[in-house]
């Protein structure tokens, strides 16, 4: 049995940049000696032998060499691993293509036999700005798309890049090569009905919060409207439709939750300075309930160029700090309904 440090974990060693998830592939062994081997290891893989054993993931690989495998990974940057006493083992074009800085497809043949790879080397693009994506791995992102293998893909896989994605440096980038390659279908389809060129560059302007990016990747989704909506009311269709993509990719509930508040309303934020008082204060106490006011203020911002956070702090407070005398309590949706009338005579009259 043989284990070799994999992947991103040896990238990110050979440019220097801080370490994340070490990932590894066993070479010499079938999956019952690995088990055999590392009781404690917990198969998650359904499709592959993927197992986790202490935080790490372990892939055993049916390949007869370790050079063998590497032809099977993904971009050439990926294709590098190192043994326990630390040699390097790389793709022919892995080491001059870190420092050339450049995506390059290992084979298109693997980008056909496992197709997240296409949502993969978007997400590469995200998290390694500074790195060119050659124009030959533009179109093969284009030709496996345009075959609909992506539909195939596992839904948890594709969260789990577009997660990773709104951790990137520069996440807009991930929907620039989606998006330019003609594969937002069929996980983003949303996206091609938006401004994805304006909601890159929000992503862009929020980056650093992975959910805060994520609030910004489908801020802009638009509602089915049965009738003309005023720019100053929740639009309850596109957070509907935000939290379609959420539940699709199979985030987790306080992902889904931000993402249908972004798009609910980030219509009637953008007014917020007119916006009746009634509707600030719902706006409000679910910022304040899913606690992400600052990250909400942060995207409304950066989609709108004002600075409305101070004043929904101060008034959030104001809200907050309003209570029911104690004759009006216990009354049911009576007592919900003053004490909303309180807080919103608290706000016009502050």
């Amino acid at each position: 049995m043989h284990i070799f440090c994999v992947g991103g974990s040896v990238r990110d060693f050979l440019l220097g940049r801080p370490g994340g998830d070490m990932d590894y592939t066993v070479l010499g062994c079938s999956e019952a000696e690995f088990e055999r081997a590392f009781p404690r290891a917990h198969k998650v893989g359904k499709t592959h032998p993927v197992y986790l054993l202490q935080g790490r993931q372990y892939t055993v690989s049916s390949a007869p060499s370790i050079d063998r495998d590497l032809q099977d990974r993904d971009l050439t940057i990926n294709a590098l691993a190192m043994d326990p006493k630390g040699y390097l083992y790389a793709h022919p074009r892995a080491v001059s293509d870190l420092v050339g800085r450049i995506l390059r497809p290992v084979a298109a043949k693997n980008f056909y036999a496992d197709p997240l790879r296409v949502i993969r080397a978007a997400r590469f693009k995200a998290g390694l700005p500074g790195f060119r994506l050659l124009p030959g791995l533009h179109h093969l992102l284009g030709r496996v798309a345009s075959s609909g293998l992506l539909a195939q893909v596992a839904a948890e896989r594709v969260g789990r890049e577009v997660r990773l994605a709104c951790q990137g440096q520069m996440p807009g980038h991930f929907v620039r090569v989606l998006a330019t390659a003609s594969a937002l279908h069929p996980w983003l389809a949303e996206l091609e009905e938006m401004d994805w060129k304006t909601t890159a560059k929000i992503m862009d302007l929020v980056a650093g919060k992975e959910q805060r990016t994520w609030m910004a990747l489908v801020h802009a989704c638009k509602g089915l409207q049965v009738e003309p909506k005023h720019d100053s009311e929740p639009d309850t269709t596109a957070g509907a439709a935000a939290a379609d993509i959420g539940h699709r990719l199979r985030l987790p509930n306080d992902f889904i939750a931000a993402g249908r508040l972004a798009a609910t309303w980030q219509q009637a934020a953008s007014h917020y300075a007119t916006l009746e008082a009634s509707l600030r204060v719902r706006l409000l106490l679910k910022l304040d309930r899913l606690a992400v006011m600052d990250d909400f203020w942060t995207l409304i911002r950066a989609s709108t160029g004002e600075d409305f956070s101070a004043r929904a702090r101060c008034e959030l407070h104001t809200v907050l700090s309003v209570h029911l005398p104690p004759a009006l309590q216990g009354l049911g949706r009576r007592s919900g309904e003053h004490l909303h009338w309180l807080r919103c005579r608290a706000l016009e009259d502050n």
